[in-house]
């Protein structure tokens, strides 16, 4: 949920999307019964107060990272051809007008970045 371009899931875009993600406290594993193998963490999200435009702005930029993140071990460029249906020359031109590498996989990409590669994408479809 708080990642950082890098680590970036589905879920950790769609919660700083709406949202700022923070990490309160860790709490280590001993605290549970049964023990699990990883600690926990309390997250705090603040949403954002635009919630409004947010939604509509969500309508165009999820299915977009959805087709994103659809393989993971793919590139980006891989994952748009396939989920939106474009040729490799298309999803390309949409990378470089979003000033991205054509071989960025999406976990790389911050919300903004993927706010802009969304517009650019609506623009060339």
């Amino acid at each position: 949920i708080c990642a950082s371009p890098g680590e970036m899931s589905i879920l950790s875009v769609t919660a700083q999307f709406f949202g700022k993600c923070e990490i309160v406290e860790f709490v280590p594993k001993e605290s549970f019964f049964p023990v699990p193998k990883v600690d926990s963490a309390i997250i705090k999200i603040t949403t954002f107060e635009n919630n409004s435009v947010l939604r509509d702005e969500s309508k165009q930029l999820f299915p977009i990272v959805k087709s994103g993140f659809a393989s993971r071990r793919k590139t980006l460029m891989n994952n748009l051809c396939s989920g939106l249906q474009i040729s490799k020359q298309v999803a390309k031109e949409i990378l470089q007008a979003s000033s991205l590498d054509e071989n960025v996989r999406a976990q790389d990409l911050s919300v903004e970045q993927w706010k802009a590669l969304t517009n650019q994408a609506h623009n060339h479809l």
